[in-house]
């Protein structure tokens, strides 16, 4: 799978990011209008559209901070006891 080009991740994120609050408003409406079984079902599948949103902005930003994360940190990773040993002979 080809990684998302950054101008592309950056509108998707802040995209979502908007998309949130209007979801929920707009299920905030449709259940305060709602008047029918098929009504409540609707307000809470757009509720459930603001999560997804709201979790996929999330998961752009934490791939985002990955992407550009220093490259002294993987020199912090716990070594076991096996790679300390140096190896003398043979």
């Amino acid at each position: 799978m080809s990684p998302m080009p950054q101008h592309l991740r950056a509108y998707l994120y802040t995209g979502l990011r908007i998309a949130t609050p209007v979801l929920i408003v707009g299920g905030l409406v449709a259940l305060w209008f709602a008047v029918s079984f098929e009504g409540y079902i609707g307000a809470l599948m757009l509720f459930a559209l603001s999560g997804c949103s709201f979790v996929g902005a999330r998961e752009l930003k934490e791939e985002e901070v990955k992407a550009n994360a220093p490259a002294m940190a993987d020199s912090f990773i716990a070594r076991t006891g096996d790679q300390d040993r140096t190896s003398v002979g043979n």
